[in-house]
């Protein structure tokens, strides 16, 4: 099972001035991105299906520089409207009131539209969405509160969610940044976005929908991957709170080798095991420098491939985290995973119509996030190369 490609550089900068881009963006380079990722386990056909999903969001961003999570259609041609539209969840099966949680997820959504575009190489320096990246960039920024939040209006079940996701957006657009002659723009929001975030740490090391609550696995993963692309960037993140976060994974890791996750405790119990909470706590572990070999690694990887992509048994959320951990680990696990993922993702884009290049928002989260949501994410699933 030896890796068959080279690990991604997740070693960050000093903190001071960048002089460079970080090596672990490298591979996206407009004029090397194709060959990246057919090296790595990409096809002429995912790249195509990137092409067309980005060719489809830019043709609904809001001309301010946002996606409207539950009414992005306003922008589709009479006679061919999209629908698939966010926040359609009032009551969930266990009888909780979600208040339509992602109708107000418009930060959230364009943060992941963001990180579509960027992590197929376009800039608002470089590429031909530059303007669209740039406006987009000018909209999260006017989101942010004084404390530093960037969660717009997203209501209780949202809310960190989106703050994370825009953080790591603004983050991973800071470290994509080449020309550093005046990077404060987008610095000093990530600062204080990123301030808000430890802030806000519970002292279980975990993130919740508000400060106080037990911490749950889910928005955990978005914080840490937050924090890591600021740090990335050249930020410095507290050594208090890296450590707490290690320790939160081991307290929240189940199985035989400690490498299973289940989503929060409930009266004092951990939830058993699930395979997005599983694959999320693997990759945040791979993040903070878990050893290929280790057994909690074995175990996660095991877990995971055990439910390869396959469209009965649609799980985007999972798919995603499942794609980042497996492309980490690496070997003929990735390979295996990566062709059926891969070949599931293309085969569901639809490819006629007004809606050709976005992905149908399917249970179970597609009620949630909908379909600037599902598109945005399987694009990000097929930029992993």
């Amino acid at each position: 099972l030896t890796p068959r490609l080279v690990q991604p550089n997740f070693e960050t900068f000093k903190p001071g001035k960048r002089t460079t881009v970080p090596p672990i963006y490298e591979g996206r380079n407009l004029g090397r991105r194709r060959e990246t990722a057919r090296k790595y386990g990409g096809t002429d056909a995912s790249e195509k299906a990137v092409e067309l999903s980005l060719r489809w969001l830019a043709a609904h961003q809001n001309r301010e520089g946002f996606w409207d999570a539950d009414g992005f259609d306003a922008l589709c041609p009479d006679g061919d409207r999209c629908t698939g539209h966010a926040g359609l969840v009032k009551t969930d099966e266990d009888g909780v009131d979600r208040l339509n949680a992602g109708k107000q997820a418009d930060s959230g959504v364009t943060a992941l539209a963001l990180l579509a575009f960027l992590g197929a190489g376009y800039t608002h320096e470089e590429g031909q969405y530059a303007d669209q990246i740039d406006r987009t960039l000018s909209w999260l920024i006017r989101q942010q509160r004084a404390d530093g939040y960037l969660g717009g209006k997203a209501t209780h079940f949202e809310q960190m969610y989106c703050h994370a996701m825009t953080t790591y957006a603004l983050a991973e657009a800071l470290g994509m940044q080449s020309d550093l002659s005046s990077d404060t723009r987008l610095r000093e929001p990530v600062v204080r976005a990123v301030n808000y975030i430890v802030e806000n740490q519970n002292p279980d090391g975990g993130w919740r929908y508000v400060k106080g609550q037990s911490s749950d696995m889910s928005i955990f993963g978005w914080q840490l991957m937050a924090l890591k692309s600021a740090e990335i960037a050249g930020l410095t993140i507290p050594d208090s709170t890296k450590a707490k976060m290690v320790l939160f994974l081991k307290d929240r890791s189940q199985g035989p080798n400690k490498g299973l996750a289940g989503y929060r405790m409930v009266g004092g119990q951990l939830l058993p095991p699930t395979d997005s909470m599983t694959a999320e706590a693997l990759f945040c572990k791979q993040m903070l420098g878990i050893s290929r070999t280790a057994p909690a690694s074995s175990e996660g990887m095991n877990y995971i491939m055990q439910r390869l992509p396959r469209g009965s048994t649609h799980n985007l959320y999972f798919w995603y985290y499942g794609t980042l951990a497996m492309y980490q680990y690496g070997g003929a696990p990735w390979r295996e995973w990566n062709e059926a993922l891969r070949e599931t993702l293309i085969a569901e884009q639809r490819t006629r119509g007004h809606m050709a290049g976005s992905w149908d928002p399917k249970a179970p989260w597609g009620a949630y996030g909908g379909r600037i949501f599902s598109t945005a994410v399987s694009t990000l699933c097929l930029e992993v190369y």
